[in-house]
């Protein structure tokens, strides 16, 4: 149940961003995050909506979130 709550918090959390920000306001609110946060975040996105945001990013924020991002995957995929 609580698990439950939490996916649903997170969907109207990345819905209100979503469609209430803009993609510069957003990727201000990255910068605010750890790496691991945002490379969470990122990861749950649709393709294109995390490229828009990798791309806003300097080069070496970038990198650092996609190697988080990858640990997740790596993660993920070996827990599965």
């Amino acid at each position: 149940m609580l698990a439950r709550y939490f996916r649903l918090l997170e969907k109207t959390y990345l819905d209100f961003i979503f469609n209430e920000l803009s993609v510069e306001d957003i990727c201000g609110l990255f910068y605010r995050f750890s790496l691991i946060e945002a490379a969470q975040i990122i990861h749950h996105l649709q393709p294109q909506q995390g490229q828009r945001i990798l791309k806003l990013l300097d080069t070496v924020t970038r990198k650092a979130i996609c190697s988080e991002m990858a640990l997740i995957s790596m993660m993920l995929n070996n827990g599965a």
